[in-house]
């Protein structure tokens, strides 16, 4: 399911804004212990669905599509353990980088953390769910926070790569093309030249990475300011097998402190390891 088109900046205060409901649906999914998610979003698209401007954790608001696959950003239960990592991870005047920031529901709570004199840097590639990132760092810069919203994505090099759409928005998908496909392109940056050339000189505080598998790409365009300690932390989604044993042995290049999101909470576990895609945590300043 792909996202509504995104209204104009102009037409954010018509907007729905939902102030009470988010905390209801949080006591109700606490009461059910998460149950209910599915329940919830579907009656919630019946009978108050579009596209609506919600409180995030934080205290931010964010515009959301009028899709069920985003309730759990309307209910503010989505990745929670995210959400606290950004709250110790990210103070005042920091700069933070979200590499497949979808809306900018993360990329929101960042650029809530940093403050004004801050500097959150997002990244999407796919056009309808850019237009949201984007009408959400314009809603950013009204709540005094900066937000910068790039129609890209990020690889191990410059260049193209093409967009493969997913049945939902949230997993939608990119890779190398082949020579002379045809399909829905978009331009790719590699981090650490990105770096160089937006003279960003403040470590990054926080660098989030969701690609949806394309992760090893992303670190292996990234290695160059990981080894001169450009970043801080980082955590990055990763699914098990040949490419999380890769990308366990870059990060271990850079002697750097893992843990792995396992059952709940924070385990010291190689990224090798790993039986379940789910978050690594990266401290390159242990």
């Amino acid at each position: 399911m792909n996202t509504a088109t995104p209204p104009q900046t102009s037409e954010i205060p018509g907007l729905p804004y939902r102030r009470i409901l988010p905390r209801v649906y949080r006591a109700l999914l606490g009461l059910t212990r998460r149950h209910g998610l599915f329940t919830l979003a579907r009656l919630h698209d019946r009978f108050l669905g579009g596209i609506q401007r919600v409180r995030i954790p934080g205290g931010a608001s964010l515009i959301i599509p009028g899709d069920s696959h985003y309730f759990g950003f309307l209910s503010g239960v989505h990745e929670s353990h995210v959400a606290e990592l950004i709250e110790t991870s990210v103070a005042a005047g920091d700069v933070c980088i979200d590499v497949g920031a979808n809306i900018g529901y993360f990329a929101m709570m960042m650029a809530a953390a940093a403050g004004p004199t801050g500097r959150v840097i997002a990244f999407e590639p796919v056009p309808d769910t850019f237009g949201f990132l984007k009408l959400n760092a314009a809603l950013a810069s009204l709540q005094s926070c900066h937000l910068e919203a790039h129609q890209a994505a990020v690889s191990s090099h410059a260049g193209e790569l093409i967009i493969e759409r997913q049945q939902h928005s949230t997993l939608n998908q990119v890779r190398e093309a082949l020579a002379a496909e045809q399909g829905e392109r978009v331009p790719c940056i590699a981090l650490s030249e990105y770096l160089e050339t937006a003279a960003i000189s403040k470590p990054v505080a926080l660098l989030k990475i969701d690609v949806e598998g394309h992760e090893l790409s992303v670190i292996e365009g990234a290695m160059a300011a990981f080894q001169a300690r450009r970043i801080k932390r980082m955590i990055i989604e990763v699914t098990p097998g040949e490419e999380a044993e890769k990308i366990g042995r870059l990060l271990a290049s850079c002697k750097v402190e893992t843990k792995c999101w396992i059952d709940h909470q924070w385990k010291a576990v190689g990224v090798s390891q790993l039986s379940s895609r789910t978050d690594v945590l990266v401290d390159f300043n242990f």
